[in-house]
């Protein structure tokens, strides 16, 4: 007769733990920035924009609509390093 084969036990498999977080120090905060998006780079432009327009009328400057967009974008494109 064929011996009977007992199964082996099977080892148990460690429990998950989970990753440990560093503990945040106390008195500091840590902000995220926030996520750029196309509408949030946009309504900076446009606020950038209206800044610009702003500043050139005050000093009687000619200039245009386009003209006070392309400064604002220079200078929003900059705080992003995307330039």
């Amino acid at each position: 007769m064929a011996e009977k084969k007992t199964a082996k036990p099977t080892a148990k498999a460690a429990p998950k733990v989970a990753a440990k977080v560093p503990a945040k120090k106390v008195g500091t905060t840590t902000t995220e920035a926030p996520k750029l998006t196309v509408e949030v780079l946009e309504r900076e432009i446009r606020e950038a924009a209206q800044k610009v327009f702003q500043e050139r009328r005050a000093k009687n400057e000619a200039g245009d609509e386009l003209s006070d967009w392309l400064k604002a974008e220079i200078v929003i494109k900059k705080k992003y390093k995307l330039s």
